[in-house]
């Protein structure tokens, strides 16, 4: 575990540092100074060169750290080999994500599903020292720990197997939880993205909620579902953990059920920093649906371009249709929410012909507060024409016939919708 406060080095192959900058910051690590070697492909077993790694080792030796943060995924091997010359823990980008992720899980889900990414993680580095180390303990993330290499091993594996059939079971409850919303007929709205878009604010501005929100990168791993606000539809919408560029199959796999609520959602809110340059914004945009296709189809998708009150530049061709809104200030958000409803508008046409009767005014209240009311003439008799849910035409026709009116399928109206 990196505690908060830590100190690091980097070393990276490239100037691409701002996301593992970021990275580090959401942990709370404080890096010193960086190391750059530029090279196209890293080094099989050290990442850097012999000569650069000798550097580094000295410069530690020179300026002391807690930990080496290095700016990309290494091998089993280059890991056991960085710790073993530098004796530090060496920290790679999906290492310090899954750090972050253990600090911000909320939910019994949300535990076990950090829990298991770590555990897969550990594998093959486990492997690799048990094959390089007989004896002795892991200097980074087994320090401390009671059992040897081997033996830990094992209970790795029989720990995941165990977090597989916990997850599997919520799974299901959560499975049974859509459906039974979607028979009631609610409507769920997921808001996808890149980590770090401004989901949960986006969230606070259509539900008019009190979502904590915090700048930090992967904030949100739980879900939060809460009702869009002035609607008269039961529409529900779920903030969703965030996206980010090359993650291991091992954690998407991991993060399955959330990743699977998001997917079954009848609209994806996909949002974007607009403030960003277009290239990053293309970057982010293009590792997005990556892992929304083929699951869900464009005509499912709405991109949100977030943060217009800062955004300056051009923003890139999109394909989508797309709404730019800042969940700060409010612009663009009562749009949004028009977008929203449009969208789950109601496709029965009906005629509704009542006396003018207590009933009926009652019939109506109940009418706007459930279906489309599209026109109400007061004369002789009350005039109704409405939208509404397939499955809204019988209860109707019972209410219309309690208050002594009748109901018909006008002929114009067929198709509407």
């Amino acid at each position: 575990m990196i505690e908060d406060g830590a100190t690091a080095m980097l070393i990276t192959l490239n100037e691409n540092v701002i996301e593992i900058e970021e990275l580090a910051r959401s942990l709370g690590v404080e890096i010193l100074y960086e190391i750059i070697q530029r090279r196209q492909y890293g080094s099989r077993n050290t990442v850097v060169g012999t000569g650069k790694l000798d550097e580094i080792a000295e410069e530690i030796s020179r300026r002391p750290v807690d930990i080496v943060l290095i700016n990309s995924d290494l091998t089993p091997k280059q890991h056991y080999t960085l710790e073993s010359i530098l004796s530090r823990e060496c920290v790679d980008r999906i290492r310090i994500v899954l750090e972050i992720f253990s600090r911000n899980a909320g939910s019994r889900q949300a535990k076990l599903q950090v829990e298991r990414a770590m555990l897969e993680y550990e594998i093959p580095l486990i492997r690799e020292w048990v094959h390089n180390a007989k004896t002795g303990e892991h200097p980074g993330f087994l320090s401390g720990g009671e059992y040897s290499t081997s033996v830990y091993y094992q209970y790795i594996r029989r720990r995941v197997r165990k977090i597989d059939m916990e997850l599997s079971s919520l799974a299901r409850d959560q499975r049974v939880q859509r459906n039974r919303r979607s028979i009631m007929g609610a409507h769920h709205v997921s808001i996808a993205g890149y980590t770090n878009t401004g989901k949960s604010s986006l969230l606070n501005a259509l539900t008019e909620a009190d979502v904590i929100t915090d700048d930090r990168m992967f904030s949100t791993l739980s879900t939060t579902t809460r009702r869009l606000r002035r609607s008269r539809k039961e529409i529900l919408v779920t903030d969703t953990i965030g996206f980010m560029g090359d993650l291991p199959h091992f954690l998407i796999e991991s993060f399955r059920a959330t990743i699977e609520g998001m997917l079954s959602a009848d609209l994806v809110l996909l949002t974007i920093d607009s403030s960003e340059d277009q290239y990053t914004i293309q970057k982010k945009l293009k590792t997005s649906m990556e892992i929304l296709n083929p699951e869900v189809g464009a005509e499912h998708i709405v991109l949100v371009l977030n943060k217009s009150d800062t955004h300056t530049g051009e923003l890139p061709l999109i394909e989508y249709e797309t709404v730019s809104v800042s969940a700060l200030t409010g612009e663009g958000i009562e749009e949004l929410r028009a977008l929203i409803e449009e969208r789950f508008h109601y496709d029965m046409p009906l005629h509704l012909s009542l006396p003018p009767s207590s009933k009926t005014q009652s019939l109506l209240s109940w009418l706007y507060d459930n279906v489309d009311v599209l026109s109400v003439d007061h004369g002789q008799s009350v005039l109704v024409d409405l939208l509404c849910r397939d499955r809204d035409e019988t209860p109707i026709r019972q209410r219309t016939a309690d208050a002594g009116g009748s109901v018909t399928v006008p002929m114009e109206m067929k198709g509407w919708g």
